[in-house]
C-alpha cells in the first residue's frame, strides 16, 4: 500500500468521528393522524405547533392528508401546544374549547402524536344589506365567547353586494354568546330590533359604535342548521 493511501486512511479514521457529529440533527420531527371523535381520519385540517418558550413563540404549520395525517419533519426543540384548524368545517379547536395537548421535543427526536378532535356544529350568521350601505371600509366584527371568556372572530366565509356571511365551529347542544361591533354599521336581528349601541368611549369627540351587542345564540345540533340573520337598517 502506498504512503498516499495510508495518509488518507488515517485521517479518515480521524475526521468520521467529527463528520458522524456534525450530521447529528438538532431539530426534531413530529408527526401523527388526525381523527375525529367517532373515528373518521380529517382530511384537509390545519395542525398548528406553537413554542411554549418564555422567549419564543413561533408557529408551525401544515396540512393533514386525505389519510387525515400530519407531518412536522424539522421543529427546534422544545414544548409546543398541538391546535386543529379546519375553516368552514365543525370541528372544534382543541386550543379553545378544550384541553388542548401539549408535547415535548427533544433534538433528533421522532414522536408520533395522534389527535383526536371533536365533531360540533357550524354556526354561520348572514349579515344582509339590502340597500348596499356597507362600504369597503366598513369593519364589522363577529366573535364567539370562548370557555375562557375570551373572544374568538368569526371567519369571513362569502361576501358578495348583497350579503355577509360568517362562520365558525361551536359545541353541540350548548348555546354560545356572539359580540356584533360595528362603528359605522346599524343592524337588527331577525325580528327587527335594533342591535344596542356602545356607551361614549375615550376620544375627542368620544368614539360610539353604531353597533356594539351580544347575542345569545340557541344551542345547536348535527348540521347547524339555517344560518342566523342579520339586517343592516342604517349608517352612523
Amino acid at each position: 500500500m502506498s504512503t498516499c493511501a495510508i495518509t488518507t486512511r488515517v485521517l479518515l479514521l480521524i475526521l468520521l468521528p467529527s463528520l458522524l457529529l456534525s450530521q447529528t440533527s438538532t431539530t426534531a420531527r413530529l408527526q401523527g393522524v388526525v381523527n375525529d371523535d367517532s373515528g373518521k381520519a380529517l382530511s384537509r385540517a390545519y395542525v398548528v405547533a406553537t413554542a411554549q418558550s418564555p422567549t419564543d413563540h413561533s408557529t408551525y404549520s401544515t396540512l393533514t392528508g386525505a389519510d387525515g395525517k400530519y407531518s412536522f419533519d424539522k421543529l427546534p426543540p422544545g414544548k409546543y401546544s398541538i391546535c386543529l384548524q379546519s375553516p368552514g368545517g365543525p370541528h372544534l379547536n382543541p386550543c379553545q374549547w378544550s384541553k388542548g395537548v401539549s408535547v415535548t421535543l427533544a433534538a433528533a427526536q421522532a414522536a408520533n402524536q395522534p389527535l383526536t378532535v371533536t365533531r360540533g356544529a357550524l354556526l354561520q350568521i348572514r349579515i344582509d344589506d339590502p340597500h348596499k350601505q356597507i362600504t369597503a371600509m366598513d369593519h364589522i366584527l363577529l366573535a364567539v365567547t370562548l370557555p375562557s371568556g375570551f373572544p374568538q372572530p368569526m371567519r369571513l366565509a362569502a361576501s358578495n353586494p348583497a350579503s355577509l356571511t360568517y362562520d365558525t365551529a361551536v359545541p353541540l347542544n350548548i348555546p354560545v354568546r356572539v359580540s356584533v361591533i360595528s362603528s359605522r354599521v346599524q343592524l337588527s336581528d331577525s325580528k327587527g330590533n335594533g342591535l344596542g349601541s356602545r356607551p361614549p368611549g375615550k376620544g375627542n369627540p368620544p368614539q360610539v359604535a353604531a353597533t356594539s351587542a351580544t347575542l345569545t345564540i340557541p344551542a345547536l345540533t348535527g348540521d347547524g342548521g339555517p344560518p342566523v340573520v342579520l339586517t343592516v337598517t342604517g349608517r352612523k
